[in-house]
């Protein structure tokens, strides 16, 4: 993976970290936290304090945007995901996709 790539990435996880601690309220507490399962992008505490899982991704644009976490990661998410709620009382999970124009839409309930 080129190192702009990576750069990119960790530009989005930023942004979004940002967004939820600072306009959200919420509490970081691990920024690509590895886990048996798989690493997780963020770990944060909500306000309410719940256990947020955040995965991030950058696209283009919004346009042509669909699901962008592919099935093994996916799987392993999951795995993090059940792995928490074992330990904590509220688990939710967040799919947050950063545009190349800073913009953030996030998606929650991802495997209702």
């Amino acid at each position: 993976m080129s190192k702009s790539i990576l750069d990119r990435g960790l530009q989005a996880e930023i942004k979004v970290l940002d967004h939820y601690t600072q306009q959200l309220g919420y509490t970081k507490l691990h920024h690509r936290l590895r886990t048996p399962f798989a690493e997780v992008d963020l770990v944060l505490r909500s306000p309410q304090g719940v256990l947020t899982i955040i995965e991030v991704k950058t696209c283009i644009n919004f346009e042509y945007l669909g699901m962008r976490i592919k099935k093994d990661q996916m799987s392993r998410l999951k795995r993090v995901i059940r792995y928490f709620s074992e330990r904590e009382f509220s688990v939710d999970f967040h799919y947050a996709v950063v545009s190349h124009d800073g913009k953030i839409q996030v998606f929650s309930d991802v495997f209702s």
